[in-house]
């Protein structure tokens, strides 16, 4: 048992040391400063884009520190011969979405908006499971904002790209418990099945909450349409961030003769 606790202890000893090393260089390497105002500026582009179309949202962005990004080439070998995929998420953003039916909306406007690099990630679903509900997209750094960025070009098996992430905000709570305490914390769960599956359950209610949030809304609508109210009711029926507007009185008053026809 000490000889195989003290071969443990030197290769943590020696992990440690490799990951210190390797921080150091990634470090002197890269540009965090940039990174960041890069990272900065894609958030505020994407901000005054999902405002300009009305959408309810809170939006989150991050640089991979020199750690993160250390494990991450160390365990998962970028750019070696086994793989010579790059790491593509150095910067990255997370929009929480309120409503569910919200995420293909933003879908196509992150495509027609920025150049995408292969498909959007999501969960693969089976009737009888549940899993959150986020999509996970990769995109190339715009030129106009990696003008910022004027170091050199890192040797580093990492791309010049940014990850985004859409989830929903009921997801949003469960998915960061589930990061620290499950994907971080593998050896709370060893042995206890039951105690991962009864967290996976939690989903189910959570997909309930993000359906009837939407449903609550439609039939909220249906009843201000019912009433006359057509910018309360377009707000309601569409979930949209409208402000102070209002509609035009020549579109009020087709709607309001539809609504009489319809009596």
């Amino acid at each position: 048992m000490r000889v195989r606790s003290v071969k443990g202890l030197l290769h943590v000893l020696q992990w440690e040391g490799k990951m210190t090393d390797f921080e150091n260089s990634i470090e002197q390497e890269l540009d965090f400063e940039k990174l960041t105002e890069l990272c900065d500026n894609l958030k505020e582009a994407v901000r005054e884009i999902l405002n300009s179309c009305g959408m309810y949202f809170r939006i989150f962005s991050r640089v991979k520190s020199p750690n993160s990004i250390a494990e991450k080439l160390l365990r998962g070998q970028y750019g070696t011969e086994q793989n010579p995929k790059k790491l593509q998420d150095l910067v990255g953003l997370r929009v929480v979405l309120y409503y569910y039916d919200d995420l293909s909306i933003c879908r196509d406007i992150m495509e027609s908006t920025f150049q995408m690099v292969d498909d959007w990630s999501r969960p693969k679903y089976n009737a009888d499971e549940f899993k959150a509900t986020k999509i996970n997209g990769v995109f190339r750094f715009p030129e106009e904002f990696f003008n910022v960025y004027k170091k050199e070009l890192w040797n580093l098996p990492i791309d010049t790209t940014f990850e985004i992430q859409f989830r929903t905000v009921f997801f949003e709570g469960w998915h960061e418990i589930e990061h620290d305490m499950r994907y971080k914390g593998e050896e709370l769960w060893k042995n206890y099945k039951g105690f991962s599956r009864y967290f996976n359950s939690i989903l189910a209610t959570l997909e309930l909450c993000d359906k009837s949030m939407v449903t609550l809304f439609e039939d909220l609508g249906h009843s201000l349409y019912k009433s006359g109210r057509w910018s309360d009711m377009i707000k309601s029926h569409f979930r949209l961030k409208l402000g102070e507007g209002q509609l035009y009185p020549e579109v009020a008053q087709l709607l309001d003769e539809d609504c009489k026809q319809q009596r």
